[in-house]
């Protein structure tokens, strides 16, 4: 065999090693990874599409008002981690029942918080939109909406993740971006603006929780006429993990409305927009974390080493977020491409937010590995960086720069801390 050869066989043999023939994970993976796909592109075309309608001052009063919906997201993130977690313990214990009264009555429970959730939203709006300078609290009021889905969504994405049933969840993903991208494009143009594209993500949600409940629809029947169920087990493990969700939907988030409130609109929209072009960075690999988590649970249920995985999630994570990240770093300028020459100015700040979603990107993976093997320490020390992040950006916030660079600092910091925390943790056990 030649030396070229050989040289050509060491990538190959790795890439076998890490991504064997017939490789489930990597199969469902992929799966998920096309439907996230498809689903950013639709996010993204989304996003370029409002920014260029509104422009940039409008676009920062919508990035922040949208930033909400994400930040809702924390109980939505919360419900779906605790569901996949539980329902993949009955999967493993083979009690269709268990699963079946599990799911019924915690959509109901879910339906009820919803509505109180709303309402409690509608309250404080007035508060809301005076700290982001919006000038009518009905944009608020229409995002709070948002919460009629909010608590119901994630009961049937996590179902459909502890069941690993991923083309299902594929489906939902796919069916809400479309939907919302479809009725913004109505609503802007029939003249509705903010009011239209905030809108939008609402009836998005609900033709993704139509689908879902038509799937599920057989499960929610036979679990009808069972006792009433203990949710005990669920809330004691959905507060812990409440803290690991919040984090990982704050950094991301609260930062764009922090900006609004302490940065002129202008800035705030270049803000916003160099943020959603950097968020492809975590998007792109998400799929991996969320295809990792019902495995690793389901392997520490069978008493089975779950690291090796989590080691290629990480590589695999890096792989797909790295590339991504490099893209804008060398290419700033897709960000005025996209958006438009109105937002030329949010060139400077693109590469440290890829950099900053880019070791959050990684973050992620091993807070969902910890979250799947009940490693609830982890979620304390990730609050407390977390709020420290927050704080250093309340009080250093000159400029959308100085923003951006403190951020990917922190996440920096954040990530190698916690790779080391965890692995630590992994080797002492």
């Amino acid at each position: 065999m030649s030396v070229p050869s050989q040289l050509l066989n060491y990538p190959r043999a790795a890439i076998r090693r890490l991504i064997p023939k017939d490789d489930d994970f990597v199969r469902q993976s992929s799966l998920v990874f096309s439907a996230t796909m498809i689903a950013n592109v639709c996010n993204y075309i989304y996003q370029i599409f409002v920014g260029r309608m509104l422009g940039p001052e409008a676009y920062g009063i919508f990035g922040a008002l949208f930033a909400i919906f994400y930040l809702i997201g924390v109980f939505t993130g919360t419900i779906q981690a605790g569901v996949g977690f539980f329902i993949s313990k009955f999967k493993t214990e083979n009690d269709t029942e268990q699963v079946n009264s599990f799911l019924q009555q915690l959509i109901l429970k879910s339906m009820l918080l919803g509505i109180a959730g709303f309402l409690v939203f509608a309250l404080i709006s007035p508060w809301i939109a005076g700290f982001l300078n919006s000038e009518s609290p009905w944009e608020v009021i229409i995002v709070g909406m948002g919460f009629l889905f909010t608590f119901l969504l994630p009961v049937t994405t996590g179902a459909f993740q502890g069941l690993q049933r991923f083309k299902e969840m594929s489906a939902s993903t796919v069916i809400s971006v479309l939907a919302k991208l479809g009725f913004a494009v109505i609503l802007i143009f029939a003249g509705y603006s903010i009011y239209g594209a905030l809108g939008a993500v609402t009836l998005g949600s609900l033709a993704a929780t139509v689908y879902s409940l038509w799937v599920l629809r057989d499960r929610l029947k036979s679990g009808k006429n069972c006792k009433a169920r203990d949710f005990s087990a669920l809330y004691s493990y959905s507060l812990p993990t409440l803290l690991v969700i919040f984090c990982l939907n704050v950094p991301s988030n609260l930062d764009v409305i922090l900006v609004t409130h302490f940065l002129p609109n202008y800035d705030a929209g270049l803000y916003v927009s160099a943020s959603e072009l950097g968020k492809i960075v975590l998007f792109v690999s998400s799929a991996i974390a969320l295809v990792m988590f019902p495995k690793v649970a389901e392997m520490r249920a069978l008493h089975r080493d779950p690291r090796p995985l989590l080691k290629r999630s990480l590589l695999l994570t890096g792989a797909l977020s790295g590339a991504v990240a490099a893209c804008l770093i060398i290419f700033p300028g897709i960000v005025s491409l996209l958006f438009g020459k109105a937002y030329l100015d949010a060139e400077g700040i693109t590469a440290p937010y890829a950099v900053m979603m880019f070791a959050f990107a990684l973050t992620t993976v091993i807070a969902q590995y910890c979250l799947a093997v009940r490693n609830m320490h982890f979620g304390i020390f990730l609050f407390a960086v977390t709020v420290l992040e927050m704080v250093l950006v309340w009080f250093i916030h000159s400029s959308v720069f100085e923003i951006a660079f403190t951020l990917m600092l922190t996440n920096l910091i954040l990530f190698i801390a916690s790779y080391c925390i965890v692995i630590r943790k992994a080797y002492s056990d």
